[in-house]
């Protein structure tokens, strides 16, 4: 091998070799000048894990300081701006000098009136008038190991919403001083949408955030609950500002959702709430009380209905029969009774009714045409018997003159 072929395999080696020594020496750190990692080792590695890190954040971005020198005195001189530890009534201002700074945050696509939000909500407010024991940044972003809201491993990630909120929410003593109960969290996950996030896996049901707000967390008014429910439940809002509540619900005089369903603790919706809650309001002889008992009926009556029609059409199915057609009759009629729960809002006995009619007539269709095939098998079995019959007296026939003939024969031989 020549000396020029040696160099040329040394020289590439020798830099992959170095470049590992620095990727790996600073691997954790955006400066891997720094002279923080000397004393802060701990707080390093947790860096290396959080989101800040690809956007080469710094100690001293934060912390304030100058991480170029390796005397401490000199690194946290008063001349460097150094803060050290960040007083907690001065997190949120601090997070907002790069958060509310529009050229920082447009790359990422993320808000700029986050802090802004803060200011408004109860956590903000609290703070500001001097009480630390509140929610700011840290609390729910962590500290130096922030996660993207898309990690499963964050704390904002929805999955993880609940047991964050109620890392403070479901604290009594805490609670207790602010005179706010401590039952949310567990009552959440009693919930329909407790349900859907953390059992079957739904990310888009509703968490603490969802309702309340993230950095502007705050309670919905009475007056606001139609409007936080109707983001998700476009329908049944659309249908409740057309019912008899919707007028008392926006003079502050009716609840709105909350009265019937819940709040935290929200069940799946089913007839019961009707049998549960009118009587808190409606004496059981009034008209509220026959409109219910009607509505309750025509819901019982179409899901009876149409568990009948699906039997009879499985039966058919059983049997062989084709049903493609009557499948998407069934379907149909489906998507009828599947209106029937948000139409439920506007309390019109009237429009419940011709919506039924319409998934009744429907389901009718499908009735009607199994019973044809049905019968139009059985004729074709009627009309078989006859045949049959003469077939098998003419066979008959055919053996007995040809056990005649064969007799013959051998009489004559």
């Amino acid at each position: 091998m020549t000396m020029q072929k040696v160099i040329y395999l040394i020289i590439p080696t020798a830099v992959l070799f170095f470049n590992g020594l620095v990727i790996y020496g600073t691997a954790g750190h955006t400066d891997e000048k720094s002279s923080c990692i000397q004393c802060h080792s701990q707080q390093n590695k947790t860096l290396s894990e959080s989101i800040h890190i690809k956007s080469q954040i710094k100690c001293v971005d934060c912390h304030g300081g100058d991480s170029t020198k390796s005397d401490k005195v000199q690194a946290k001189s008063p001349q460097t701006g150094y803060r050290g530890k960040i007083k907690r009534t001065e997190i949120p201002k601090m997070c907002s000098s790069c958060h509310s700074d529009v050229e920082k945050m447009n790359p990422y696509g993320f808000p700029t009136d986050q802090y802004t939000q803060y200011l408004t909500s109860r956590h903000g407010k609290a703070l500001v008038s001097g009480k630390e024991d509140v929610a700011v940044c840290t609390d729910c972003h962590k500290h130096h190991d922030v996660k993207s809201v898309k990690d499963p491993g964050s704390p904002v990630f929805p999955a993880n919403v609940p047991s964050l909120c109620g890392s403070c929410h479901s604290d009594f003593q805490k609670m207790n001083k602010h005179d706010l109960s401590s039952e949310a969290e567990s009552k959440y996950r009693q919930s329909i949408h407790a349900d859907l996030l953390l059992k079957k896996g739904d990310l888009s049901a509703p968490t603490c955030s969802t309702c309340h707000g993230n950095h502007g967390a705050k309670p919905p008014g009475f007056k606001q609950i139609e409007e936080v429910c109707g983001k998700c439940h476009t329908k049944q809002k659309e249908f409740f500002e057309i019912s008899p509540h919707f007028k008392p619900t926006s003079q502050g005089e009716f609840k709105g959702c909350v009265t019937c369903h819940g709040n935290h603790r929200i069940p799946q919706a089913n007839l019961q709430i009707f049998e549960n809650t009118c009587n808190r309001c409606h004496e059981e002889d009034d008209k509220a009380s026959k409109t219910r008992n009607s509505i309750i009926n025509l819901a019982m009556n179409n899901n009876n209905y149409f568990n009948v029609i699906s039997e009879q059409l499985e039966n058919a199915k059983r049997k062989g029969f084709p049903v493609d057609e009557e499948q998407v009759l069934l379907e149909e009629a489906k998507t009828y009774l599947m209106q029937f729960a948000p139409l439920q809002h506007t309390l019109d006995i009237l429009r419940l009714y011709e919506l039924s009619e319409q998934a009744k007539s429907t389901l009718n269709k499908i009735s009607k045409s199994v019973r044809e095939k049905e019968e139009s098998d059985n004729a074709r079995k009627i009309i078989i018997i006859p045949i049959a019959a003469f077939l098998v007296v003419m066979s008959l026939g055919s053996f007995i003159k040809y056990k005649q003939i064969s007799r013959n024969r051998i009489m004559h031989k």
